[in-house]
């Protein structure tokens, strides 16, 4: 998989790779003390992006509350995995 960013996710309509990103960046985008702030951010900013697809019918909201739900399931496995 190549490198995307939250924006190319967002702009090129990947969502299902929203829980790939979480799981390729954490290692880099974790502080020394192992806090996730950014991830959580990046996290937000493409939730909000997915609900504005939704709000004009580009994305059906079952697909986002499955992408939601499967994205907490990643971020649940790899805090349990900690």
């Amino acid at each position: 998989m190549s490198d995307y960013s939250k924006e190319d996710i967002i702009e090129q309509k990947l969502f299902p790779f929203t829980p790939f990103y979480v799981t390729r960046y954490e290692n880099q985008k974790k502080n020394e003390d192992g806090d996730i702030t950014e991830i959580l951010r990046d996290l937000e900013y493409m939730y909000d992006a997915m609900q504005q697809y939704v709000s004009n019918g580009e994305l059906y909201g079952i697909e986002a509350s499955d992408l939601a739900q499967l994205t907490k399931d990643v971020l649940i496995s790899k805090k349990d995995q900690s």
